[in-house]
């Protein structure tokens, strides 16, 4: 998965406290502040990117707070929590469509040219994450303006023609009842919902 081709290099300052009663696992509490300075990551075989500062705050059940800025898949990028409501960061990013695109289309059976030039410029993302106990949702808001599409029409588009996207991600991670739901929108197109 490319997920797993993921990689975080550079220093790191880690500030833990692990309070623990032996005999009794439930009870372990852990909070930790991870502070990050001129890190690279790089997602796949892609150009790695800076993020120039970061701090996160985690506790046993996940990341609490967020505030990482930085330069990745060619564009600006911003992940921060939001002010008014702790469950919610909101993502901000200028992405280069042909590195998403690699990303994206892993598959063997794709001539690599061709996969190459599908998408050209920039893809604009607005979105949030909200993490509640067991449920994960992501919603990101497109804007593919500055992108060109090399596709047969109805799906061609030149660079500077609109186009807006949007794209829901529900995960629930409840034990009894896992499920991924997804809702996919590119202008009046392309649609794709499901779950599994």
């Amino acid at each position: 998965s490319t997920l797993k081709q993921t990689t975080i290099s550079g220093n790191a300052q880690l500030d833990l406290e692990l309070n623990h009663q032996f005999g009794d696992k439930e009870k372990t509490q852990v909070n930790a502040q991870v502070a990050l300075d001129k890190n690279q990551i790089r997602w796949g075989k892609n150009p790695p990117g800076e993020l120039s500062k970061g701090s996160l705050l985690i506790n046993e059940q996940g990341i609490k707070a967020a505030d990482i800025t930085g330069n990745f898949m060619g564009g600006p990028v911003s992940i921060k929590t939001n002010p008014s409501n702790v469950n919610q960061m909101d993502i901000h990013a200028d992405v280069d469509s042909a590195l998403l695109m690699e990303l994206l289309a892993t598959s063997e059976e794709f001539n690599y040219d061709f996969k190459k030039n599908i998408l050209a410029g920039k893809v604009g993302v607005h979105g949030t994450l909200l993490q509640k106990s067991n449920e994960t949702l992501l919603q990101l808001n497109l804007d593919l303006k500055s992108t060109s599409i090399n596709l047969p029409k109805p799906l061609f588009k030149n660079n500077g023609e609109p186009l807006i996207g949007n794209l829901k991600l529900e995960i629930n991670s409840a034990a009894n009842a896992p499920m991924t739901a997804w809702d996919l929108k590119l202008g009046e197109f392309v649609q794709s919902s499901g779950q599994l």
